[in-house]
């Protein structure tokens, strides 16, 4: 599997973390992987309960997971 670490991936906690890219980056990364390896298995990291995280940024969070 390919491992990618998501965490919050809404882009205040990205920037929390000191990411270089944002949300929309790393998803247009995860359609390229599967585009070229439809069969490819991608084992995320998420962080949940991260101080300073919002309503908002765990919906997206669970939103991306659905």
């Amino acid at each position: 599997p390919l491992h990618q670490r998501i965490q919050g991936l809404s882009n205040p906690i990205l920037s929390m973390f000191h990411r270089q890219h944002p949300r929309e980056e790393s998803l247009e990364l995860v359609a390229q992987i599967r585009e070229a390896a439809p069969e490819i298995n991608l084992s995320p990291d998420f962080i949940v309960g991260f101080p300073g995280v919002t309503d908002a940024d765990f919906d997206d969070k669970m939103h991306l997971l659905e």
